[in-house]
Parts: structure tokens; sequence; C-alpha cells
């Protein structure tokens, strides 16, 4: 008995030093240099382009560990920089001497997709194409456009990409494609606590998410193509005027078309649930973008562009439907529809400041049970087709245009006031204003509305209450018609600013 219990410890340590044996070989061969060029261009196969990196270490728990990974992608490439990148190699494999890769993961990297000159987000890539690279799986023939998404009126065929600088690290082998290729026995990939930046040609932030994780796997027998999920901590955009927190989606990437097709978020404290499609690989880049939000707070998102969020309140549901070229705003077209429930205007605005003149206790904080927007968007312009406030005596309807980004406004509106509150103006104010024909008692005046949304100007104060005091006097006194109807015009106080930063102009 105790001969076997010493022959089954003799076992166990023989088979545990011929494993730390066979592991310490594993990590000498893997940190020699010619395994280190293998590691660099399996990375660079698996990347896209190519790599550079500090070291790589292998150990059992850990599987590969690959320390400073950094790449120098041409303009619409992705430069990536990430302190840690995790390897789990095919141990069979690697004591054959041969490297398969089956997942990578990324761990808090940075990655940075710049346009190129023909607007693309990802050019067509360039892959290390070395021997010792097993040879990726070939795809089925498939028609060129995908069934996701109708085709693009602006998409022109992709044609071939600029040639990369190479520098003498990079020169193994590099050969062109159009797509990234999977490599033979690659299972799975996955990006932790990244950070994504989106630049356009001239460098400027398009968008920016912080807290990324992605991870999915190649679609059997289709090369390039991926299937995953992403979620991220929060996105912004329209320099960081917008954001959405906690979205998630599952990914699509077929045919280079890159679609989210069930995203859903947080938008200024209420839902959103957004469909994204864009084809990055094809010049000026197509896009198409539908989202419906709900329950978002009016204040809220008037603080996160800047503005005063005590302005006004209330609760937002809308649409957008929008397509376009993410290179040129000038072709994006679409539309869709706002409506503010419960929706108060606390501080500045038209309205207030006209209740303020006029003495009207119910215009100098406007409560609108329903305000609504009908809105298109032709590429910089956003026209009000048209936006309505109306409460129980008060209605304020607008229609016009929105330059952006300068966000000037040309606006034709008018406000409609009830018989119970048309009662109350006083009689040097009332005058201005014309009695409906459609509802017996209220009172309207039209005017227009022009500056900027964070700096609106009107010219309904100079229509209603800057009435001359010599016209004023002159009723008074009961002076002749003919100085009535040609009085002299004083100069007029400026029209007040309405509304705070990034607050509309009712």
């Amino acid at each position: 008995m105790r001969k076997l219990v010493r022959l089954s410890i003799t076992a166990l340590i023989a088979a545990a030093a011929l494993l730390g044996l066979i592991l310490l070989g594993a990590n000498l061969y893997v940190q020699s240099p010619s395994s280190q060029q293998q590691i660099k261009r399996h990375l660079s196969a698996a990347f896209g382009m190519p790599v550079e990196m500090v070291r790589a270490v292998f150990t059992p728990w850990g599987g590969l560990r690959v320390d400073g990974v950094r790449t120098a992608g041409a303009p619409g490439q992705p430069t990536v920089k990430a302190e840690l990148v995790r390897v789990r190699l095919s141990l069979i494999a690697l004591l054959r001497g041969k490297f398969v890769v089956k997942t990578i993961g990324l761990e808090h990297p940075t990655v940075t997709l710049t346009q190129n000159s023909e607007g693309r987000w990802m050019a067509p890539l360039r892959t290390v194409a070395a021997a010792s690279i097993p040879e990726p799986l070939e795809a089925p023939a498939s028609p060129s456009s995908s069934p996701l998404v109708t085709p693009m009126p602006h998409a022109a065929t992709t044609p071939t990409a600029p040639a990369v600088p190479v520098t003498p690290a990079m020169a193994d082998g590099l050969a062109p494609v159009s797509t990234v290729r999977v490599p033979a026995g690659f299972e799975f990939f996955r990006l932790r606590h990244a950070e994504l930046r989106f630049l356009d040609v001239k460098g400027r932030e398009v968008a920016a998410l912080e807290d990324v994780n992605l991870e999915g796997r190649p679609v059997a027998g289709a090369a390039g193509d991926f299937s995953g999920k992403i979620w991220f901590e929060q996105a912004s955009f329209n320099q960081r005027r917008v954001r959405v927190r906690n979205f998630s989606s599952n990914v699509r990437i077929e045919g280079g078309v890159v679609t989210l097709p069930n995203g859903a978020g947080e938008l200024g404290g209420g839902q959103i649930q957004a469909k994204f499609i864009i084809r990055p690989m094809e010049d000026g880049s197509p896009y198409e973008v539908t989202a419906k939000v709900d329950e978002a707070s009016l204040g809220r998102l008037i603080q996160e562009a800047g503005g005063d969020p005590d302005f006004a309140s209330g609760r937002l549901q809308g649409t957008l439907a929008m397509s376009g070229l993410a290179a040129d705003v000038s072709l994006q077209r679409g539309g869709g529809e706002l409506r503010l429930l419960d929706g108060q205007f606390r501080r500045g605005g038209l309205l207030k400041t006209f209740g303020d003149r006029s003495k009207i206790e119910e215009l100098r904080r406007p409560e609108f049970k329903v305000a609504t927007l009908t809105y298109t968007i032709e590429g910089r312009d956003l026209f009000a087709t048209p936006l309505e406030l109306d409460s129980a005596n008060v209605r304020f309807t607008a229609k016009g245009v929105c330059h952006l980004p300068a966000t000037t406004l040309d606006l034709q509106a008018r406000l409609v006031l009830g018989g119970p509150i048309a009662k109350q103006l006083p009689a040097f104010i009332a005058t201005n204003f014309e009695s409906s024909t459609d509802t017996p008692g209220e009172k309207f005046i039209d005017f227009k509305i022009g500056g900027t949304i964070s700096n609106p100007s009107t010219d309904l104060f100079q229509k209603t209450l800057s009435q001359p005091v010599q016209t004023l006097l002159g009723r008074v006194l009961g002076r002749n018609r003919k100085s009535e109807e040609n009085p002299a015009v004083p100069e007029t106080e400026p029209s007040p600013s309405v509304s705070p930063a990034g607050s509309p102009p009712p």
C-alpha cells in the first residue's frame, strides 16, 4: 500500500514537473525574437493594419499578455493604443510551434477614427500576409449590396485606397484587401472600458464614446463579417451638447455595412430607442438613423446643451428619421416630431416678457399641456412646420427655418389670446391685435423672430409695447385724427433677449 502511494506521489510530481517544463518551454518560445515577430504579425492580421508592441509574455493562467500595443493607421483607419491586450492561443498548436489565435481582448484602449479625404471612416484596410499566418477562411459568393439597408443615392463604388506609408518594421508582405480578413481559428473578440473618438477630415470631434464595451464573433464563412453586442456609459455629439447614456445594442458587420439594429439607452433622463446603419468604407460614409425618445426632461436637455435648466421644464417625446453622408452635412435629409407634455417656461422667454410688460399674470409663467414641433431637416437647415404651443387661453405658432450650426432663426410667428386674456390687455396694446374671425373674443398678432436660439430677437415688443408716449398723450388729450394716424416715431428700445443659451424662443 505504501509502495502504491509512493508511486502515485512520484507520478504526480513527475507530471507537474513535465507540465512546468512544457509551460516554461512555451514561455521561452513565445519570448524568442522570432516568436515575438510572429505575434506582431498575427495581431496585425487581426487588427487589419500594422501593429507595434513592447513585449509579449505567456502564462498558463492568463494566456498570452501583450503590453504596449500601438497602431498608426493612415487617415480613415483607426489608431489604437492599448496598454494591455490579452490573447488566447491554441496550446496544442503552440506545442507544435504554430500560432493559432483564438480570442483577443483589449483592456482600456483608446481608439481614434479619422475620416479620410473621401469621407470614409474606415478605408480599405491592409493586412500583414506572412507564411506563418494560416490562410483565412474564404467567403462564399454573395451580392455586393447588403439586404439590411436600401442603397443610398449618394453611395459610390469604393475605389482602391491610397497606399499606406510603410515603415521598415511593417514591411513584411503587405497586401491590400477590401475588408478585414479573419485568420483561421479565430473565435472571439472583446473590447473592455474603451474610449472611442470620431474625427472629421479636419480633425474636429464628431462624436466621443466613453467606457465602451464590445464583444462578438466572426461570422463563419464570411470574411470580415462580425456579430456581437456593444454597450457604453456615454456618447456625446454636436460639440458634446447632446449626451446619450447607458446605451446598448446588438451590432452586425455584413459586407462592410455596420448595423446597430436595436439600440436602447437614456437621453435627458428619459429613454431612447434607435437603429443606426452606416457604410464606413464607402465614399462619404452613407448612414441612416431612426430614433424614438420618451419621457426626456426638457430642463436636463437644456442644461446639457449649456443653457439654464430652470428656464423650462416638461416631458419630451419625439421621433427622428434621417439619412445622409457623414462627410457632408449639407446632404442630410430627414424629419420628425417633438411633443412637450406639461411644459412650463419659468425664466425669460418671449411670452414671459410679454406677460411682465402687459401685467397679465397667466402670461408671466405660461404652462402648456401639449406643445408640438413638426420639423424637417434639409442639409444645415431645420424647418419648423410648424411649432405649436397651446394652453387654456394662449396659443403660439411659428413657422420658418433655423440655420445650423449657427442656430440663426427666421420665423414667422402668431400669438393668439383667448377671450379671458384678451380682455385684460391694456387698451394701447389691444389696439395692435386683430380680432379672430373663427372664435369670438380671441385676438391675435403676427410678428417675426430672428437672432439665434441662444439670443433671439423679435419685433413683437415694438408692435405692442413701445407705443410712442406722444401717441398716448394725443389719445388722452383728444388730438386730431391726422396726428393720431401719423405720429412721430421716436427711437424704440431694443428687443430683449428672450431666452438663455440653448433655450427655445417661447
